[in-house]
């Protein structure tokens, strides 16, 4: 999931999120969500996880591109 896009104002607010986030994790018991963004995303991605079991997803930040490649290809 890419939570933070490039301009602030087009990003839906944390709370809104995490229920988002929430429900997608209710879906399955297996499934594990990899947030990416820039590193100064890791703030507003931590405070959208808030609450979640630390297992249930992992923050993939400040990949370059061919990084996000491979490890979309290997989600």
């Amino acid at each position: 999931m890419h939570l933070a896009p490039s301009h602030c104002f087009r990003s839906l607010p944390v709370d809104r999120w995490n229920k988002i986030i929430k429900a997608v994790i209710s879906l399955r018991d297996e499934i594990k969500i990899i947030f990416t963004g820039a590193n100064r995303d890791r703030d507003f991605i931590e405070r959208c996880a808030e609450g979640l079991d630390k297992n249930k997803y992992e923050k993939a930040l400040g990949l370059k591109s061919q990084e996000l490649l491979t490890l979309y290809a290997n989600a």
